[in-house]
């Protein structure tokens, strides 16, 4: 059997922004903070779910994710597993 269904996602992603200058006349490198960056991640999509035997699915997904304010990007996505299902 395959089922077709929609997914949806939202979610939060953050880091701290660093960056390392080296000066090579003293041979030193500092590293400077520039904060906390938090994200929030959201996507949207599709997929479908093929089974085998009755029990093991093989879903496959497609769709877009985005992430705003730091970072800003929207790209397509692809996943895909193996599970077993009782």
């Amino acid at each position: 059997a395959t089922n077709l269904y929609a997914w949806g996602l939202i979610g939060h992603h953050a880091y701290i922004k660093n960056a390392t200058n080296y000066d090579s006349a003293t041979e030193t490198s500092t590293m400077t903070s520039s904060g906390f960056c938090p994200n929030i991640v959201g996507g949207f999509g599709f997929g479908f779910d093929v089974m085998f035997l009755n029990h093991i699915s093989i879903p496959v997904e497609f769709g877009f994710l985005g992430e705003f304010p730091y970072n800003q990007s929207v790209g397509f996505v692809f996943g895909s597993g193996i599970r077993y299902r009782f």
